[in-house]
């Protein structure tokens, strides 16, 4: 069984105060948004006989968890009864559970099937491309003020 999913976190803006990095003894406010802190979404999968927990991953820092906004988890190849669990908070998630079609209990070592695009390792990724910020420096006697 593979269970992925997409969360939209809510985004906050955040105001950081910092000493000018022009040698000056200013200080400066830095704005920028950033994931809400108390975001977070949680999926759990548990044996439902004997409650032991199979898989436990999601999204947030808070939790423990990672910072993608998109991801397909860790396969689980088990036939017992599955309890799955999803919480989250002050998040919107989307999520699918897709398990192998006839004959996955009887040979789980057959694999000659085509309907899951993500079969192999877990998939984490970021939905956007990150900018590496590029430092520049001015000499202090070049400072416009």
């Amino acid at each position: 069984m593979y269970i992925n999913y997409t969360v939209k976190p809510v985004n906050i803006t955040v105001n950081k105060v910092a000493a000018s990095k022009s040698g000056s003894k200013e200080w400066q406010t830095i704005t920028f948004s950033d994931y809400a802190p108390y975001s977070w979404f949680d999926i759990t999968v548990r044996d439902k006989n004997t409650g032991e927990i199979l898989l436990q991953d999601g999204f947030g820092e808070a939790r423990g968890y990672g910072i993608y906004t998109d991801a397909t988890l860790k396969p689980i190849l088990t036939s017992n009864d599955l309890l799955i669990e999803m919480r989250g908070n002050s998040i919107t998630a989307t999520t699918g559970i897709w398990v192998k079609p006839v004959g996955n209990i009887d040979d789980p070592q057959n694999q000659s099937f085509l309907e899951c695009k993500f079969w192999g390792q877990p998939r984490n990724s970021l939905p956007f491309a990150t900018a590496t910020a590029t430092p520049t420096w001015v000499p202090e006697n070049q400072v416009i003020r």
